[in-house]
């Protein structure tokens, strides 16, 4: 297998990295945050990958232009590669197997081998077929009577009927209970139920072809239904299953096994679960098929560790359905009900499903890169994933790892370290060998405070209740799936927020501090100044400047969201979007502002020797010191720089920010508005869910001392965190147990 040799990679702060990656090894690339070891790992690897199979896909000699090229030298070696990076974004309300095809491969099982149960009998209802009824029929004695009649629709024109019949070679039609020849009758009288007979048969076993071909013969007269009368007694056969009420069931389909689907969904409550469907919300269908003793209901409410040994039972499994389900047992999810909806999952839970499925897709020659998977995991789950890309690795592909937990350090084939520092002190490698000694973080204790508890809250998804005292510190941890997150993000917060929860809380109303959305992430023209709001005031000190005031320039000419002052060819974006027919766009640089954004006959235009361009390059280590004297600006940017984002430019887009950086951005924004929180006479009570995602030793301790600083003497904060800086450094400390203690 050929290695894969990088060089001259120079995307964002990358200082021309030169870098060879051995196939079949688990390489950890870590370091500060902005030190560019996603740069390297997502930029520039999986780009180029990405941008060689768009260029394959493109038609020669068509209209498209040529894919801009990654900012590197050359990459030699390069195989198809599969990035999972930590989007929380992604979810959709479906069932948990539905991330690959094992939802439908289900769904397929139930359809073609479940049995309908009648619901008024308990009995199997099936649909007859010609074997099934001759061998139903060869039970009879010898020598019994049977005629093989099919029941025909009210015709339009019997007459016409009648006569198509006599040239079909057929001799009598049973009329109501008689009996007569066709030869002897002028027409087919209506309102009276018309029975073509089509064999009258002494049964006997050298009978048995004749009776298939007349039976044959029936289901195409009789539109699906047959009857067979035996002198005193009579049986029909249906190829619908029907219940003895006469209440006819369609053939099973995929769709009838999806409560999404109309097919699938109670038609009483359109599948949310009103009395008619037992507040299930599956339709009759569902409810009443069985396969290997259970309804589709029952085996989704099932353990996901149980479903190995069910499929292992079924007939014509496909090959390729039970290892991706193995591999989410291996890597902790176990416990999960099958059927858990995607936007159930905790934060963790969801990312080592997705994880699951890539890796089934990696597989050898193939490179697997993998952002922060330990994040917000415990040390059981994340050695549990660990293994799990040890095995990927043993298969034959090559695997990278943006990580700093110790539980994949000790055990990768290769550690290179980027730094020194981040956005411009980083850029380099500082180091690249086989991995050290690194001790495994401690497990965490349950350290509880002095002081009475003010707040309590439970939840249905969750191991155990906590109880939070207030003006202290209290961090919540414990295994994936404990629970940590529904009890402080879908709990607590979700209740004085007014969301709509499963928790029960107790206690006062407190002034609830959470991290919101990012202002305009989703736009993309958003960035880090117009996120964190400073851009404004920015603006507002740019159009006061002496220069702007005599070419009478306001706050508008300095905005990239509005035509007063964006770039006119990018329109605000700092980049073009260029498109190749059908296949996915790729963005690349303004020509005109070179990413800048702005109109370019503002440049003359400084505040302090900085224009809009400038600073929007700079980041906010740098830009700190020139804003340190103005009370709205510095709070945000001290804020921001304490929680390990001092690399970002002002001008950074958001939506390319990663998971964790997202997650700190919000942390920062609203540990910033604690001093306006100390007008408010109610208690402040402060939720953070995991900022410790994606941070290095040193910076995961910076941000716990600024944390206990900010909330010391202004409220109380509750926060999800598994990195033992924090969790050493906050006043109580709750551990759940496991799902499966």
């Amino acid at each position: 297998m050929t290695p894969i040799s990088i060089r001259g990679a120079s995307a964002h702060n990358l200082r021309s990295v030169d870098l060879t990656l051995q196939p079949g090894t688990l390489v950890v690339f870590r370091g500060p945050s902005g030190s560019g070891k996603s740069s390297l790992a997502l930029d520039v690897v999986h780009a180029e990958s990405r941008r060689r199979m768009l260029e394959v896909l493109r038609v020669p000699g068509s209209a498209t232009t040529a894919l801009p090229r990654v900012p590197v030298d050359a990459i030699d070696g390069l195989p198809p590669t599969i990035a999972v990076a930590p989007d929380d974004r992604q979810r959709a309300d479906r069932p948990l197997l539905d991330m690959s095809d094992q939802g439908a491969i289900l769904r397929s099982l139930f359809a073609r081998h479940g049995t309908l149960m009648c619901p008024e009998t308990g009995a199997p209802l099936r649909a007859w077929t010609t074997p099934h009824i001759v061998d139903d029929l060869a039970r009879l004695p010898t020598g019994t009577r049977l005629t093989i009649g099919a029941p025909l629709p009210p015709a339009d024109d019997p007459g016409r009927l009648l006569t198509e019949l006599r040239r079909s070679g057929f001799a009598r039609v049973r009329l109501g209970k008689r009996l007569v020849r066709l030869d002897d009758i002028d027409t087919l009288p209506r309102g009276v139920s018309v029975e073509l007979v089509v064999d009258r048969i002494r049964w006997g076993p050298d009978r048995r072809d004749r009776l298939g071909e007349g039976i044959d013969t029936a289901w195409k007269a009789g539109q699906g239904t047959i009857r067979v009368d035996l002198g005193d007694s009579h049986r029909t056969y249906s190829r619908a299953r029907q219940s003895p009420s006469g209440r006819t069931w369609p053939r099973a389909r995929p769709e009838h096994f999806d409560r999404s689907r109309a097919e699938g969904a109670c038609t009483a409550c359109e599948g949310q679960g009103c009395d008619a469907c037992d507040h299930s919300g599956w339709g009759d269908l569902a409810r009443h098929t069985r396969l290997g003793g259970h309804t589709i209901a029952s085996l989704l409410a099932a353990p996901l560790r149980t479903l190995p040994d069910w499929l292992r039972a079924q007939n014509n499994l496909p090959a390729d359905i039970l290892p991706p389900i193995r591999t989410l047992v291996a890597l902790g999810l176990g416990h999960l009900p099958i059927g858990r909806n995607q936007r159930h999952l905790g934060r963790g839970e969801w990312r080592r499903a997705t994880l699951a499925r890539a890796v089934h897709l990696a597989l050898s020659p193939r490179l697997l890169v993998v952002d922060e998977p330990l994040s917000g995991l415990d040390r059981s789950s994340a050695e549990k994933v660990v293994a799990v890309l040890r095995q990927v690795v043993d298969q034959g592909a090559t695997v990278v790892v943006i990580e700093h937990r110790p539980e994949v350090l000790g055990v990768a084939d290769r550690v290179v370290t980027f730094g020194p520092g981040g956005g411009p002190d980083g850029g380099t490698i500082v180091s690249d060998g086989p991995p050290e000694a690194t001790p495994a973080w401690p497990a965490p204790t349950h350290r509880p405070t002095s002081s009475p508890p003010t707040w309590t809250v439970s939840h249905p998804h969750a191991t155990a209740p906590v109880a939070i005292a207030a003006d202290r510190w209290t961090v919540l941890t414990g295994p994936g799936g404990a629970g940590a997150t529904r009890l402080a993000v879908q709990g607590l917060a979700a209740h004085f927020a007014g969301r709509p929860t499963l928790a029960t809380v107790e206690g006062p109303e407190p002034r609830l501090l959470e991290p919101a959305p990012l202002a305009g992430a989703s736009q993309p023209r958003s960035c880090v100044a117009t996120a964190a709001g400073i851009w404004t005031r920015i603006r507002t000190l740019l159009s006061a400047t002496r220069a702007a005031r005599v070419r009478g320039l306001a706050a508008d000419a300095f905005t990239f969201n509005r035509s007063t002052g964006w770039c006119p060819d990018c329109e605000g974006l700092g980049q073009r979007i260029v498109r190749f027919g059908s296949l996915p766009p790729i963005t690349e640089p303004c020509p005109t502002c070179h990413g800048g954004r702005l109109r370019p006959d503002i440049d003359d235009i400084r505040w302090r020797g900085h224009s809009a361009r400038t600073l929007l390059t700079t980041d906010i280590h740098q830009v700190r010191p020139l804003f340190a004297a103005n009370p709205h600006l510095s709070p945000v940017l001290d804020a921001l720089q304490a929680v390990g984002l001092g690399h970002l430019p002002l001008g950074r887009p958001t939506e390319s920010l990663s998971s964790g950086e997202r997650r700190r951005f919000a942390v920062a924004l609203t540990l910033a508005r604690l001093k306006a929180a100390e007008r408010d006479p109610r208690p402040t009570l402060v939720v953070l869910d995991q900022p410790d995602t994606g941070l290095d030793d040193d910076t995961a301790r910076t941000v716990a001392r600024w944390m206990a600083s900010s909330i010391a003497g202004r409220g109380t904060l509750v926060t999800v965190a598994h990195h033992p800086a924090l969790i050493h450094t906050a006043d109580a400390v709750v551990v759940l147990p496991a799902p499966d203690a």
